[in-house]
């Protein structure tokens, strides 16, 4: 639109408190890994989120709590904050963790973050 101004670089960053992300703060490790086989990197941020809502659903301290769940793909925060995607694979991994969700009356919030801030990015590499 304005051809006179210069093209900045525009770099996300979270609007999540730094107290959360404080590298100072405790994080319990739950799992990690890496998939047995390799597909799109959404589909596997989605299947951990599948994953923890059913470990909630488990746990009957956790019914009619709110949770957040840390996440550094961008696709899957969108995607998750909308409630829907345009892939149906993605779809299928939603209605599941509604099912689990709506089980416990859990809410279970996506909010993205730096890679770099990531609390659960060393450990999603170990083996």
């Amino acid at each position: 639109r304005r051809p006179d101004l210069p093209f900045r670089r525009n770099v996300p960053f979270a609007r999540m408190p730094e107290s959360v992300l404080s590298p100072d703060r405790k994080w319990q490790v739950l799992g990690h890994g890496r998939w047995m086989f390799d597909d799109h990197i959404t589909l596997g941020e989605m299947r951990v989120v599948v994953w923890l809502a059913k470990l909630l659903c488990s746990c009957p301290g956790a019914f009619r709590s709110r949770v957040l769940n840390l996440e550094d793909n961008w696709a899957t925060s969108g995607a998750g904050r909308k409630g829907r995607s345009c892939a149906k694979s993605l779809n299928f991994l939603f209605r599941k963790r509604s099912a689990s969700s709506l089980a416990a009356e859990i809410s279970l919030y996506l909010p993205w973050v730096q890679t770099d801030k990531q609390p659960a990015d060393e450990a999603s590499r170990l083996q």
